[in-house]
């Protein structure tokens, strides 16, 4: 199922998304269309979790891992 936000970026997207609660990386990677695990990996997640807005809780190669947002200061 693809969620549709129309105007945001894919980082904005992710964002919103993992508002609802953590994700594993694959559930976001659909949700937003991408086919490329890598390419989503490298140009969305990595500088996101870089930024400080998100974390991954659990072993980074783990597909049970899930994708977290860090707490509001």
């Amino acid at each position: 199922m693809k969620a549709s936000f129309s105007g945001l970026t894919d980082s904005e997207k992710v964002l919103e998304l993992l508002k609802a609660g953590p994700k594993p990386v694959k559930a976001l990677q659909e949700a937003l269309g991408f086919s490329n695990r890598t390419y989503f990996l490298r140009d969305v997640i990595n500088p996101l979790m870089a930024a400080g807005d998100i974390y991954r809780d659990g072993n980074l190669k783990s597909p049970r891992a899930l994708i977290r947002l860090k707490g509001k200061r």
